[in-house]
């Protein structure tokens, strides 16, 4: 994981929000070249990996405590892939502790979806089941094009007090990121260690599309070496998946609807 700027995640964050509903496709595929016969074609991005969380990061994550107004968040943006030269979709973490602010990045963009084995069924686990990460993974994966856009918008209720009293609203409106609830927070602080791998997987579940939310729903694989290997390896049944489902807007206060 890459600590990166403020300024630079404020910037992205403005540029997914800039941007115009028709564009947002086009900001998921990213046109990959064979470096031997220069032919390629478009790629859509899958997940992205975020490399492992050295000490420093594993420490912070535990340190949240929503209880003194501390939060983990998924934050959606835009950014410049020189490797690809273009722009394209992105999300990196962003920390708060103490009312400071930290952000993450990813190390590496995927295109390939990883469908997990699930051996461990039967293991207790915290998160969701790897079947639940599998299935909203291929649903992303296999997605038309002209679903992409809808997948980041909800629809929210919007109360304004008119001159004949409170007026209700509807409309629809784009997720700029993801809360964590605090059980989420405490299922990482609970796994997270100082050589943790993160994956965070794209994916989309259309029981939340059909109830007018968001359907994109990134899931966050925490990959630990097992005792006795060397190396990680897809789908560990050791891994843990989490996925995140509470969208900002609407829902930007944990426990509490609001329309910011």
């Amino acid at each position: 994981m890459q600590l990166i700027a403020i300024d630079t995640a404020k910037e992205q964050m403005l540029n997914w929000q800039k941007l115009q509903q028709a564009a947002i496709p086009s900001m998921m595929e990213v046109f990959v070249e064979n470096p031997i016969d220069k032919m390629g074609e478009y790629n859509r991005i899958t997940y992205l990996d975020f490399g492992t969380a050295d000490k420093e990061i594993a420490e912070k994550i535990r340190q949240v405590d929503t209880s003194k107004g501390d939060s983990m968040n998924l934050c959606l943006g835009i950014k410049r892939l020189d490797e690809f030269d273009c722009d394209a979709f992105t999300l990196f973490f962003e920390v708060t502790l103490g009312g400071e602010e930290f952000y993450f990045e990813a190390e590496k963009y995927g295109f390939d979806t990883i469908i997990s084995p699930i051996d461990g069924r039967f293991k207790p686990h915290v998160g969701v089941s790897v079947e639940y990460k599998n299935e909203v993974c291929a649903d992303w994966a296999t997605a038309p094009f002209f679903e992409l856009n809808e997948a980041f918008y909800s629809t929210t209720d919007m109360k304004t007090q008119g001159n004949g009293g409170v007026e209700y609203h509807v409309k629809p409106r784009r997720v700029r990121k993801f809360i964590l609830p605090e059980d989420d927070i405490s299922a990482i602080k609970g796994v997270i260690e100082s050589n943790s791998h993160l994956h965070v997987h794209f994916g989309i579940n259309y029981s939340h599309v059909v109830r007018n939310m968001a359907g994109f729903t990134p899931v966050l694989e925490v990959k630990n070496i097992a005792q006795g290997k060397v190396g990680y390896a897809d789908g560990e049944e050791d891994d843990t998946y989490l996925d995140f489902v509470v969208p900002c807007p609407p829902e930007c206060n944990p426990g509490g609807n609001n329309n910011n």
